[in-house]
């Protein structure tokens, strides 16, 4: 006897008390284009901008510099990774560790700190306000 996916799951969610829409698999596709993304509609705010920025383990902690390495290695045309460690004050640098600077221009500090959060950061600390 042979049973398809969406029976199985239909009987497992029966046996587990889920519901019938909790258990049906489910695939979706969505096509998005880069135009798209640069095209969506931005908030009015003023984007903080600093020289640099650095990912964090949690809010008021140390940086995360496993985070900050992945987050300056998914963006090489956009930020390099300081080669020597910033002391905690130097330069208003409030933790000890690496920091990443823009290749050109500034650091968005809120782009920054999504991207710190994707790659497994809880916060991001930044200085150097332009």
């Amino acid at each position: 006897m042979q049973f398809s996916t969406v029976t199985i799951a239909l009987a497992a969610a029966s046996l587990f008390n889920l519901g019938t829409a909790a258990a049906l698999p489910f695939e979706a596709e969505v096509a998005v284009s880069g135009s798209e993304i640069a095209n969506e509609p931005r908030s009015l705010t003023k984007r903080a901008r600093y020289t640099h920025c650095a990912c964090q383990v949690g809010g008021h902690t140390g940086i995360d510099s496993d985070a900050t390495a992945r987050v300056v290695g998914f963006n090489k045309d956009r930020w390099e990774l300081d080669i020597v460690e910033t002391p905690r004050f130097k330069y208003g640098a409030h933790f000890t560790g690496f920091y990443a600077y823009a290749k050109k221009g500034f650091v968005d500090g809120t782009a920054f700190y999504n991207e710190c959060l994707q790659n497994g950061a809880g916060d991001s600390t930044c200085f150097g306000r332009q």
